[in-house]
């Protein structure tokens, strides 16, 4: 009778530890990171397609990991300014700035996002910090005189023109300079030819 019990005891045993799952020390930590690391892998998919609000969702799951979370803020400051939402990535390129206070490109963008949002003066203070931080970048020089154009100041626009034509006699903006410029000239006059 004991040994029928004991058997018993063994067999119901067996039966109560299958159903338990097993737990391996670090499993979940492993699972919750192997997840955080598909949210990321799925933000980028959606981001390579365009698909910006299923990228945003994602990225911002995928923040929840501390490897994962200031590429995810990246990505998410660039999604605000493909979908013209400035101000929010302007704050966040700030953040990212302040992080990274040598970071060349993320400046760049602050300034063009501020250009973007209509901050045009300090687009150009920005551009200008640019420009003498980094003579070898051309674009930033080309950008600061699409906003001399924008805003209609042709005398500081030449001015800008003159340093790209000197340093960069190769950039390709420089025929559309060229054109630009000379309807200015060309308006200008025949509005004194008006008076």
């Amino acid at each position: 009778m004991k040994k029928i019990c004991w058997i018993s005891l063994f067999i119901i045993s067996l039966i109560s530890c299958s159903s338990i799952s097993k737990i391996i020390p670090g499993q979940n930590e492993t699972e919750n990171s192997n997840l955080y690391y598909e949210y990321y892998n799925l933000a980028n998919e959606f981001y390579s397609l365009q698909k910006y609000d299923k990228a945003l969702d994602y990225y911002t799951k995928a923040m929840d990991n501390q490897e994962l979370y200031w590429d995810s803020y990246y990505k998410i400051a660039i999604i605000h300014s493909y979908n013209q939402e400035y101000k929010k990535s302007i704050e966040m390129f700030t953040v990212l700035l302040h992080r990274d206070e040598k970071n060349i490109s993320i400046k760049s963008s602050i300034a063009y996002m501020q250009a973007m949002d209509g901050n045009f003066e300090e687009s150009i203070k920005i551009y200008k910090e640019l420009i003498t931080e980094n003579p070898e970048d051309f674009a930033d020089l080309e950008n600061l005189i699409c906003i001399y154009f924008q805003l209609k100041d042709y005398t500081n626009a030449q001015e800008y023109f003159n340093h790209l034509k000197t340093l960069y006699p190769d950039s390709k903006k420089i025929p559309d300079f060229e054109k630009e410029l000379e309807k200015s000239k060309s308006s200008s006059e025949s509005g004194t030819d008006k008076q």
